[in-house]
């Protein structure tokens, strides 16, 4: 979990019989056995230090001819256009025949119902249409007429097609959500060709667990679980225990709460809102998904577990010294790699119509500092997120969930058997200076020793402040541990110098100074050195 990639292997443990049969500890056998067949970690930012693919704006706003092509998947509300399947001229008859003077064109939208098909663009110009479509006003005239089809299963042929062009009552396109565009010729309206049609488009309507009701939602955790149960993405329906996990209605929950932006409106946490064609590569898209909430996503218990973007509110299972089975593996910093102090990359601004622009980087003095001023930027692009200010909130999010650098390894007793991978854990350990200190379970792995069952665990350290746009710098740097600061409490206090005179044996005397002084406060103190000088001289 963080900029870098995760996994966790598929582990497997004795046989089915002894786990649904034993219990140690008063942790079945059988709940163990759920977590050992797991398949990949897939994280928010698992890509994000990968070489970056061509952006997506251009495409998704631009007309493509093409018969036979791939379809586009929309979630949540975006602007934009979609593939010309047929395209077919006829006669306007007036008080004359004007040969091959409209044009027909079916434009796709989506390759499913969609919710809503809003306002209409020509070339990035909204237009006004009036109740049988046609466009008015002084620009377009009435010379274009748009008609929308949300793709219902039910869907009926447009009459006008059928009776303007050789289309006939079949030509339905039920599943299919498009547009109908007729253009009728003028040279002083169409001057530049065929204008590039765009729409907003409300996407898909997916499952809400909390309600039982399948409605459109922009909510980032319930987009995702709608990719993951369909057969154009993970095709998990077939397994439908496989999405029954409480995770995802906790997730939604969080990513409807609302937050306050500067000006004192209110956003969602976290939106899901972006379009990609169904050929794309599909932990590709996956993964571009994810990024709207940072997420983590895995395998276990024969159910996808669903880790959004936040700091749990407990409770928490606690570990201590008594609970380890091994030594502990310790790091406490990061590779200058994985050290990032700043995050830049784009998004798709609803504010400008849906185009992809740069977000403002997000940046810190404090870090750069920390890294001896070398600059180190993060490349994180948000596909599916359509606002600045989420955009930003997510780029600090990671910035600062990359600064929690202590990681441990250890192994653990069948305590840890109640964890799994993204909880949130206690850990105690006073050498360390661990005192119910916060880490996230990245690793979950079971071994066996001399015949003893142990849970091999990676904890990553982690904090409230890391997930709060409101934190600042020190509310990471603060919290590694508790042990004191051995470069504190070194100041010498009440220092008195007496001069005295000591007779030596040869009737000589010796002049000497005694020093004295409160000591200092750090438990850490091995010895002083006194220097000395001349009041005089310059040196000591």
């Amino acid at each position: 979990r963080g900029p870098v990639a995760a996994a966790v292997g598929t582990f497997l443990f004795g046989s089915a019989g002894v786990m649904a049969t034993t219990t140690i500890a008063g942790v079945s056998l059988a709940t163990i056995g759920g977590f050992l067949i797991t398949t990949a970690v897939t994280s928010w930012a698992l890509s994000a230090l990968a070489p970056k693919p061509p952006g997506t704006s251009s495409q998704t706003l631009g007309n493509v001819k093409e018969a036979v092509g791939d379809f586009d998947i929309v979630y949540g509300e975006v602007r934009k256009g979609g593939t010309v399947t047929f395209m077919e001229t006829s006669d306007r008859h007036g008080y004359k025949v004007f040969k091959d003077d409209y044009l027909h064109m079916i434009i796709v939208l989506a390759g499913h119902e969609v919710e809503e098909i809003g306002d209409v663009y020509f070339n990035d110009e909204k237009v006004n249409l009036d109740a049988g479509g046609f466009t008015i006003g002084d620009r377009w005239k009435s010379r274009a007429r748009v008609k929308k089809y949300l793709g219902s299963p039910d869907q009926l042929a447009d009459p006008d097609l059928v009776a303007e062009t050789s289309m006939d009552s079949n030509f339905r396109g039920r599943g299919i959500a498009y547009l109908y565009v007729r253009l009728d010729w003028d040279g002083d309206v169409f001057g530049n060709g065929i204008p590039t049609i765009t729409a907003m488009v409300k996407g898909r309507k997916v499952y809400d667990p909390r309600s039982g009701n399948t409605v459109w939602t922009d909510n980032a955790a319930l987009c995702i679980r709608d990719y993951l149960e369909q057969p154009f993405g993970l095709n998990s329906i077939q397994s439908p225990i496989s999405l029954s996990s409480s995770d995802w209605s906790t997730a939604a929950n969080v990513c409807d709460t609302l937050v306050t932006k500067k000006d004192n409106s209110t956003e969602k946490r976290y939106a899901l809102n972006g379009v990609d064609p169904s050929a794309s590569i599909t932990i590709k898209k996956l993964q571009n998904m994810l990024t709207s909430c940072g997420v983590t996503l895995f395998g276990g218990q024969g159910q996808w577990q669903f880790k959004v973007g936040y700091f749990p509110s407990g409770p928490y299972v606690s570990f201590n010294a008594d609970d380890l089975r091994s030594g502990i593996s310790l790091v406490t910093k990061n590779s200058r790699k994985e050290n990032f102090n700043a995050v830049s990359g784009t998004f798709l601004d609803k504010e400008q119509d849906y185009i992809e622009v740069d977000y403002p980087k997000v940046e810190s003095s404090v870090f750069l500092e920390r890294d001896n001023n070398q600059t180190n930027t993060l490349d994180m692009s948000f596909p599916y997120t359509t606002s600045s200010s989420g955009a930003q909130r997510l780029a600090k999010m990671a910035m600062f969930r990359s600064r929690e650098e202590i990681v441990i390894g250890a192994d653990f007793g069948l305590k840890a058997a109640k964890v799994k991978v993204g909880d949130v854990v206690q850990f105690t350990f006073d050498r360390y200076g661990f005192a119910n200190k916060y880490f996230e379970v990245v690793s979950w792995k079971p071994t066996t020793n001399s015949g003893e069952l142990k849970i091999g665990l990676v904890l990553r350290e982690t904090s409230a402040a890391a997930y709060d746009w409101n934190a600042e710098e020190r509310d990471i740097t603060s919290n590694d541990t508790n042990l004191p600061d051995p470069t504190s409490g070194l100041n010498i206090t009440n220092l008195s110098v007496t001069n005295r005179q000591t007779l030596q044996s040869d009737g000589s005397l010796l002049g000497e100074v005694v020093l004295s002084w409160d000591a200092a406060d750090s438990a850490f103190i091995d010895r002083y050195v006194v220097q000395w000088k001349k009041s005089s001289d310059t040196s000591w």
